[in-house]
């Protein structure tokens, strides 16, 4: 069930020289589709579910200049104007769990606060430069406080879900080659953009016309997962690889962000495993109009 609200303004200025057009809108969504997992006992993975809330607010604006108005429709004018919008998408209400009849973040991918579109995945840290391996970020309770990953102290695989049962944890960082050990978590990233719209450009002389649109986006990330592709460790002949390959770290003491190549599939395997190594900024400028 959705709701939505909105409120706006149309408004001229300068003797009609300047356009300036702005909505405000939110739409709550109620009783989400979700697939809850469930343990084993119950004899089934998951269950489609109804619950829990969603909300999308944004801001919109559409801005027209008239920079030049001829007297006659033969004269010279030029208009320019742009367009965008600002949008927020957030969960407000987690689903009940099933089984405890508690509130539950959803297999630590989705939680209250946070965007359906935020990354949650492993942190790249990097190739070590003594050996070419490939280096992940590690967070754990650091139970003994002594700043050290040692005996005693709890590794965190999945964020959400560990501060969820352990909010007062001590939680520190480090580093392993190990991607099964590295921590899932929120990466301050999200496939949506700061603001996103389009410009456009209008001129006229006598029986010429020109008309020019752009459109822009600016702030957002996306998953490059075919990189990924070339850029994993398969074995030499299996698959292609990209030219960034060439930039791999053969030598010890080699500083590159590209590891080792090797054919050990049982420590190697996941240098092209989901993590923040494949996210990249998302940002454009298309022409998407000229006549």
């Amino acid at each position: 069930t959705s709701k939505i609200a909105q409120v706006g303004f149309e408004s001229s200025w300068f003797n009609n020289s300047l356009d300036v057009n702005v909505d405000y809108y939110v739409k709550n969504t109620d009783n989400l589709f979700m697939n809850q997992s469930l343990p084993g006992s119950s004899g089934f993975t998951s269950i489609f579910i109804n619950d829990g809330q969603l909300r999308n607010s944004g801001l919109e604006f559409d801005i027209n200049a008239h920079l030049f108005k001829g007297k006659t429709a033969e004269d010279f004018s030029l208009s320019l104007g742009i367009n965008g919008e600002f949008l927020t998408n957030k969960i407000t209400q987690m689903p009940i769990d099933l089984l405890t009849g508690k509130k539950k973040i959803i297999d630590g991918a989705y939680s209250e606060g946070h965007s359906v579109y935020d990354f949650y995945m492993r942190e790249w840290a990097g190739v070590d430069p003594a050996n070419g391996s490939a280096m992940w970020n590690l967070y754990y309770n650091d139970a003994n406080t002594n700043g050290l990953f040692d005996a005693g102290d709890t590794p965190i695989t999945s964020m959400a879900l560990y501060m969820d049962a352990n909010p007062t944890a001590n939680v520190k960082q480090t580093t392993t080659g190990n991607y099964s050990q590295a921590t899932q978590l929120y990466v301050g990233k999200s496939a949506i953009p700061k603001v996103r719209g389009a410009f456009r450009l209008n001129a006229a002389y006598k029986n010429f016309d020109l008309t020019a649109q752009f459109g822009y986006s600016i702030g957002g990330y996306a998953y490059d997962n075919f990189y990924s592709w070339l850029m994993d460790n398969d074995a030499i002949g299996q698959n292609n690889f990209h030219t960034d390959i060439r930039n791999r770290w053969q030598k010890p003491g080699d500083v590159t962000n590209v590891p080792r190549l090797s054919d050990n599939f049982t420590t190697d395997t996941n240098y092209g495993s989901t993590s923040t190594r494949f996210l990249t900024k998302a940002d454009y400028l298309a022409l998407n109009n000229l006549k």
